[in-house]
């Protein structure tokens, strides 16, 4: 109900801030912009970890995979829009595993100029996800005002957004499972000084409210305000090559009696290149926060670095890839973790809207606090896909 409220909130305003004109109405307008599209695929393969859960003693299995998305969008980018994602596959391994997975997102965006630099945006947002585990929903209400000058390009945004986890609170005692549901009131600034030369200074700033919802008996208090800044440098080297090389900060500050704070430096790198008109190549390096994955943590601290690209080799055949690494820290325990992932995917148009797909996927964990919790995943997935 409160999401619906927000969603029924923002539609209201942007029939408010809709000016009136001759011919069609703001709302056929709207209409005329309505765009479904979906896909269907049927695809097979080879995973070496069948199910969801990662098990170290687990033995490879044959699998057949049923997979479908429904798009719908009303509007257009930079003005009033709404649009509704869906998405769902069931998996079915010749061992006897099955399971299904799914998730909507449903997302109401206004966007009002205010003058030839500056634009006001409302927003509200749905995620509900039944391919964790347990099912999760994110609720987002949010913000935002943005400048575009001939010096600065900025923006200002508010956010508070809620994360739960669908468990029935009967089963949270019978079974002693962990509860992260938690509320977030978040402001950021983005800025980006226009110098009229190859070099752009950037800054980003952020203050969030965390306010954790449960706390078991025993447990923790968790709630805290955070503090994150970057100083940065934007370098267009080329047309077809922009460097940013920047400095992050993060501190968390916990309100509970001696617990203190958490605080990390590191770098914040990003790399776009197109090196001619059908590839491209994305890097990354970073150093960031995540909450905590026990509740006896109180915060994840994760390095992570990688690369992703992709190839257009001819009008038909497209392949995609990537590659990270992560060293992931739960401060307060003993969690300690690195994921090393990979991937490679083609995609080869039989014919128009039916594409022959190929991949293969690869998942490596490092348990420096459980050597025998190591393990690696592999698949192997081939089949088509169908869009209208």
């Amino acid at each position: 109900m409160r999401n619906a409220s927000i969603l029924s909130a923002v539609i209201a305003i942007s029939s408010i801030a809709a000016p009136a004109a001759a011919g069609p109405s703001a709302f056929e307008e709207l209409i005329s912009t309505f765009e479904l599209r979906g896909t269907l695929g049927l695809s097979a393969g080879v995973d070496s970890n069948p199910g969801e859960a990662a098990d170290p003693e687990a033995e490879g299995s044959a699998f057949g995979r049923v997979d479908g998305e429904i798009h719908i969008r009303v509007g257009e980018d930079g003005a009033t829009r709404a649009f509704v994602d869906i998405e769902g596959a069931a998996v079915n391994y010749a061992d006897g595993t099955f399971y299904e997975e799914h998730r909507y997102e449903v997302d109401v965006e206004l966007r009002q100029p205010l003058g030839e630099s500056l634009e006001i945006s409302l927003g509200a947002e749905r995620d509900k996800d039944a391919t964790d585990d347990p099912p999760t929903t994110s609720d987002e209400i949010w913000g935002q005002v943005a400048a575009d000058t001939p010096l600065v390009k900025s923006e200002v945004r508010g956010t508070i957004s809620e994360y739960r986890e669908d468990i029935d609170p009967a089963e949270i005692a019978a079974d002693d499972l962990e509860v992260f549901d938690e509320r977030t009131y978040s402001a950021e600034l983005h800025a980006e000084l226009n110098t009229g030369s190859i070099l752009k200074p950037v800054v980003k700033a952020r203050v969030s409210a965390i306010d954790y919802l449960e706390r078991r008996p025993g447990k923790p208090e968790r709630d805290a305000t955070e503090y994150s800044a970057v100083a940065a440098i934007a370098v267009q080297v080329e047309d077809n090559l922009t460097v940013q090389l920047g400095l992050r900060r993060n501190e968390r500050f916990f309100e509970a009696e001696g617990i203190g704070s958490y605080s990390s430096i590191g770098p914040d790198v990003e790399i776009e290149w197109e090196p001619n008109d059908r590839a491209s190549v994305q890097l990354w390096l970073n150093r960031g926060f995540e909450e905590p994955s026990l509740e006896d943590g109180f915060i994840r601290d994760v390095r992570s670095a990688g690369a992703d690209w992709t190839y257009r080799v001819t009008d038909r055949l497209r392949l995609k890839g990537g590659a990270s690494a992560a060293e992931k820290r739960e401060i307060g325990t003993d969690y300690h973790k690195t994921d090393l992932e990979g991937y490679a995917e083609g995609r080869f148009a039989l014919r128009e809207g039916v594409d022959l797909l190929l991949g293969a996927y690869i998942d490596h964990e490092i348990r420096h606090d459980d050597p025998d919790g190591d393990f690696t995943r592999s698949a192997l997935r081939t089949g088509l896909e169908a869009s209208f």
